[in-house]
């Protein structure tokens, strides 16, 4: 959206109701998929260290100002929060159509490739835009997964500190250049996985100084694959 929004936003001053931290973790992954945050900020006519305190949970915004916001990223303002009273039962329905939860997993998947054996898996529940994982995936909630990236092996596609979303539900590598998380014994990874006629699956970077290996039956299990990837600001 080109432009830049009027300097005084609210048009309704009033605060959003209902604004809790999943609503301000829906709109900063909301902002990520559009673009810089300074840009966002900008064209909404508001300071960055006020988007940042919205973003960041630890102030409501006003009615308006979110509304300016929606429109610079194109998404509705009802994606985010209710602006009426409603009843509990109600705004719970509410939430939970806007918002998915996905489990963050760190398993030290590299970039390149790291040790993964043995070392510890935890997990944190965290909202997703429930539009924004549907553009990618239909799989079931329970089978998605995020976890940041590490290294620069897969850059510019996915760089040190980028989200990536990962589908647990795939796991045969049946279509070419698709971006997959793996191990190869000890070896966890993120690549691009091609199957040759022999049976072979080539490994591939997207950086150009990573050479390229080569995996044979029964050497390579798939994780899951990437379906999306969030760039940091």
């Amino acid at each position: 959206m080109s432009g830049k929004a009027s300097s005084q936003p609210e048009n309704d001053k009033s605060r959003v109701l209902g604004w809790t931290r999943q609503s301000a973790e829906a709109l900063r992954l909301a902002i990520f998929t559009y673009g810089p945050a300074s840009s966002v900020a900008e064209k909404a006519g508001i300071s960055r260290q006020s988007l940042n305190a919205i973003t960041s949970g630890s102030s409501t915004p006003k009615v308006g100002t979110l509304r300016a916001i929606c429109d610079v990223i194109g998404q509705p303002f009802e994606e985010f929060v209710d602006v009426e009273p409603v009843e509990p039962q109600k705004r719970a329905s509410a939430d939970t159509s806007a918002v998915v939860m996905i489990h963050e997993i760190d398993l030290a998947y590299g970039l390149g490739a790291t040790f993964v054996d043995g070392l510890p898996v935890t997990e944190t529940a965290r909202p997703f835009p429930a539009d924004w994982v549907r553009r990618y995936t239909h799989a079931p909630v329970s089978h998605l997964r995020f976890a940041p990236g590490r290294g620069n092996s897969m850059s510019p596609t996915i760089d040190d500190g980028d989200i990536m979303l990962i589908d647990l539900s795939e796991t045969s590598p049946s279509f070419a250049d698709l971006i997959w998380v793996c191990a190869i014994g000890e070896m966890g990874m993120v690549k691009r996985l091609a199957t040759r006629a022999d049976g072979a699956i080539v490994i591939k970077s997207d950086n150009p100084n990573v050479r390229d290996d080569v995996a044979y039956d029964g050497e390579i299990h798939i994780v899951g694959r990437v379906v999306a990837v969030i760039k940091k600001i």
